[in-house]
C-alpha cells in the first residue's frame, strides 16, 4: 500500500494576506511563478488582490458618502441660515414699503395744506 500523506490546508491571516500581496507587487514575478514560490495556488492568490481590491473600492464608497453626507448637512445649514435672512429682509422690506406709504400721505397732506392757503 502506498503512503499517502496529507496535506494540512494553509490559513492566512488578514495581515499575512496583505504582506504576501504587497510582496508580490515588488517583485518581478508573475502570480503563477510567486505562488509556486510560496507553495499557494495561484487562483488562491488572484481571489485575494479581488478581496482587497473590492474592500478598497467599498472603503473608498464608504468615505464618499460620509463626505457627501457632511457636504449636505452644510449645505442644509447654509439654506436655513438663507431662509433666515430672506424673511429678515422682506420683513425690512414690508416697514420700508409702510414707512414710503406713511411719508407719501404725510407728504400729500403738506401740498394739500399748502394748497388750501
Amino acid at each position: 500500500m502506498q503512503d499517502t500523506e496529507i496535506k494540512r490546508r494553509a490559513t492566512f491571516s488578514q495581515q499575512q494576506k496583505i504582506n504576501l500581496l504587497d510582496e508580490l507587487s515588488i517583485s518581478n514575478l508573475t502570480i503563477t511563478q510567486f505562488a509556486e514560490s510560496k507553495g499557494i495556488h495561484p487562483v488562491t492568490i488572484h481571489q485575494w488582490k479581488r478581496k482587497m481590491s473590492s474592500n478598497n473600492k467599498n472603503s473608498q464608497q464608504h468615505e464618499d458618502l460620509k463626505e457627501a453626507q457632511l457636504e449636505v448637512q452644510e449645505l442644509n445649514t447654509q439654506v436655513e441660515n438663507l431662509k433666515k435672512a430672506l424673511a429678515d429682509m422682506a420683513i425690512e422690506n414690508q416697514i420700508h414699503k409702510a414707512h414710503n406709504q406713511v411719508l407719501k400721505k404725510k407728504y400729500k397732506d403738506q401740498q394739500s395744506k399748502k394748497l388750501k392757503k
